[in-house]
């Protein structure tokens, strides 16, 4: 896994880079169908979890730190919710 930090205005962004076995593997149960097999991207969202798995309905997938969208439902980008 590689790490890179991105300066913004006021705080900061981890870029993480993972293979798709690294990615199944930090997030078990979420299907990474859609994910193209070169350039995928996931963003991890930190967000009130609540109200995204409501908002999300069934196509959140529980995760142990939030509720996820797989690829599939995401338009090939994975989107990972999680608390503060």
């Amino acid at each position: 896994m590689a790490r890179s930090r991105c300066a913004r205005a006021v705080d900061r962004a981890d870029f993480v880079f993972l293979t798709k076995d690294q990615l199944g593997k930090r997030y078990p149960g979420v299907s990474l169908a859609g994910l193209p097999e070169r350039g995928g991207a996931g963003l991890v969202i930190v967000a009130d979890v609540a109200a995204a798995e409501k908002a999300l309905g069934a196509v959140g997938v529980k995760s142990a730190d939030g509720v996820v969208v797989p690829p599939a439902e995401g338009n090939g980008t994975m989107l990972a919710f999680v608390g503060a």
